[in-house]
């Protein structure tokens, strides 16, 4: 106790020594002196005129103490664009929307300083359907949307769609965006998420990507066959029960129909010639062996796979195709990167893209097309391929174009900006040039209309310096089609589009789905649909 007040009482002797040694008429300069006072200048609370409005056109904006400012430099910018001009008044300021402006923020840059003003909404050909009653849309990630008659079915990581929960990753929606019966897949995910989603020549629907169970059932790997209705198809087999039980339930289980099993995350599922193939990080394939197993200790069969696998329709796996028959207990070399994207042609073929640039030890840089017997295809013209990875690709059956969209800035030797269209052969079609770079972001998905227009979303602020936060349109040879780009932000990444018609007078639209967060500051919840205008 001694040693401790002694302790308190020499720091305290040690504080005023150092105080009684400060000088007490000794003054700091400030760090400030000399800075702009600020100007007294505010946007009123009060709606621009017109309230919306086109490039072009004239509108007026409520500001206070501009003019008292006696301002020597005075920029107005029109969501990052500068705008002429026109008239200053005690409380007006009229601008001339500029051209490519889009919606998006007014700001004054004032000698220097910045003022915030209200949002600016542009009129375009581009906008999004009314009618499509999605509302707050899922509480998670649309993963996939599949055509089902009028009707489509949603699959990814959520457990309600505008306000209808417990659906665990699958929902059906009309044509209107509102959810309707169909489904009775019972609690469906409890864990885990559907990224593929597909429906087979018998209706029935198979899902695949990472999850374990489904509607209480597990026995099951990220993969599974269901009913066309979404009910889990199972079957009750027989297993072994050791002399010492009793209990008749120890005697059968219900397990799914389908059995094979895949470890790793499954990205895409495609159906051809009566064989399913999965395509994402797989790296192995296994089976459940009842008849030796018992209800707490299921014996497996594990065979090394690589991140493309095909099985027939009951899940047994087809070892004819990328499988190392040689020696089963080892794996084929595979890609030698990441796959982030992929695309299944009517005959069969498949397109594979990503980061990687070899396959099974032959080099294809970020892209290559496989035959069906899982061998490279020659006659695909890719060439050099793209300089970095591949984010995405989509296929029109209409224009017969691949749109390819990533970080690279090469395709076989040509300058590109992330964005590239391919001819059915993989070789570039020379007729599109992306006119500018991107900034703030690089695009992640593009796909076009039968049209010829091509949608591009991202996390790109600006193209060719003009403000597209994270979603443009493109036309056919690459330059921003006109009056289709005065949309706001779209925050998100897309992953699948599918064209359709508009719910009032039939104009070509898409419905997008994806981690879609808003769009022009409304609420998407992984799903939108746009109408393209005349």
């Amino acid at each position: 106790m001694k040693i401790y007040c002694y302790i308190i009482t020499a720091a305290v002797t040690l504080f005023i020594s150092q105080l009684a040694g400060c000088k007490k008429d000794e003054v700091f300069p400030d760090p400030y002196e000399g800075g702009q006072s600020l100007l007294a200048i505010s946007f009123l609370n009060k709606t621009p005129m017109p309230s919306r409005g086109i490039a072009g056109q004239d509108m007026t904006f409520y500001v206070d103490g501009l003019k008292m400012a006696n301002a020597k430099d005075i920029k107005f910018l029109a969501s990052d664009l500068e705008a002429s001009i026109k008239n200053i008044t005690d409380s007006t300021i009229t601008i001339t929307l500029p051209q490519n402006v889009s919606s998006g923020a007014a700001s004054l840059r004032v000698d220097g300083q910045v003022f915030q003003g209200p949002n600016i909404y542009i009129e375009g050909k581009l906008y999004r359907d009314a009618t499509f009653k999605s509302g707050l849309g899922t509480n998670g990630i649309v993963y996939d949307i599949l055509r089902d008659n009028d009707q489509y079915i949603i699959a990814g990581n959520f457990s309600s769609y505008n306000l209808n929960s417990t659906l665990g990753g699958l929902a059906k929606i009309n044509s209107s965006g509102e959810k309707v019966d169909g489904l009775t897949a019972g609690n469906a995910l409890s864990a885990g998420s559907i990224s593929s989603i597909i429906k087979l020549p018998n209706s029935d629907l198979m899902i695949g990507g990472l999850f374990s169970m489904f509607d209480s059932v597990s026995d099951m790997n990220n993969i599974t066959l269901l009913t066309g209705s979404g009910s889990l198809r199972t079957r009750i087999v027989d297993l072994y029960v050791a002399p010492d039980i009793s209990d008749p339930s120890y005697a059968k289980d219900t397990v799914p129909q389908f059995i094979g099993n895949l470890s790793g995350f499954i990205n895409k599922l495609y159906y051809y010639n009566n064989q399913v193939t999965a395509v994402g990080s797989m790296s192995g394939y296994s089976q459940y062996f009842y008849e030796r197993s018992t209800k707490d200790n299921k014996l497996i069969a594990y065979s090394p796979v690589i991140s493309i696998s095909r099985m027939f329709l009951n899940g047994t796996l087809d070892s004819n195709y990328l499988f190392n028959k040689a020696d089963p207990t080892k794996k084929l070399t595979g890609f030698n990167g990441s796959i982030s994207d992929s695309y299944m042609q009517g005959d069969g073929k498949l397109i594979v893209v990503g980061s990687f640039t070899s396959f099974n030890g032959t080099a294809c840089n970020r892209i290559v097309r496989l035959n069906v017997d899982g061998s490279i295809d020659q006659t695909f013209r890719s060439g050099l391929a793209a300089n970095e990875s591949i984010s995405s690709i989509t296929y029109n059956s209409t224009t017969q174009k691949f749109i390819i969209a990533g970080s690279f800035t090469d395709y076989n030797g040509a300058s590109i900006n992330n964005i590239a269209i391919l001819n059915d052969d993989g070789s570039l079609d020379a007729g599109f040039k992306t006119t500018g770079a991107f900034t703030g972001g690089i695009p992640t998905f593009a796909s076009q209309l039968s049209n010829g227009l091509i949608i591009v979303t991202g996390g790109f602020e600006k193209y060719n310096n003009i403000t597209r936060k994270g979603l443009m349109v493109l036309n056919a040879n690459g330059s921003l089609a006109v009056n289709y780009n005065s949309t706001g932000a779209f925050n998100g990444i897309a992953y699948k589009m599918i064209e359709t018609k508009s719910g009032i007078g039939g104009l070509p639209a898409a419905i997008l789905v994806g981690y879609i967060d808003t769009f022009e500051g409304q609420k998407c919840g992984g799903i939108i649909k746009l109408v393209f205008g005349n």
